[in-house]
């Protein structure tokens, strides 16, 4: 009955890589009050300027499907299936928009749609 107890303890007394109690007073130094409130600010920070773009450009993308908009553009960058072409005039100067097409154009071409 001894040699059970004393196996049971071995058991718990066996190294662990990973455990809370090994490495919690780590975690204590690195997630203080003032860490965890930075870390919360910048995150919704982060997030409000991100949904301010996505709903920028969702207005911008309803605009084009809706209307006929002649754009003049530039191509800045040949993607795998698409081109990226900065608009050069009008309403939406100085934007990027994805344009997919079938058409062979050239990087550095000026472009109407």
């Amino acid at each position: 009955m001894i040699y059970l107890l004393k196996n049971s303890n071995e058991k718990k007394n066996k190294f662990k890589l990973f455990s809370y109690s090994r490495y919690s007073r780590y975690l204590k130094i690195i997630f203080t009050k003032s860490v965890i409130f930075l870390i919360i600010i910048s995150s919704v920070i982060s997030n409000t300027i991100y949904l301010i773009q996505n709903k920028k450009y969702e207005k911008i993308y309803k605009n084009f499907q809706e209307h006929e908009i002649e754009i003049r553009g530039i191509i800045t960058e040949k993607l795998k299936d698409k081109y990226k072409l900065k608009i050069a005039s009008g309403k939406y100067q100085n934007m990027y928009i994805y344009l997919k097409t079938n058409e062979k154009l050239e990087f550095g071409n000026e472009v109407d749609i």
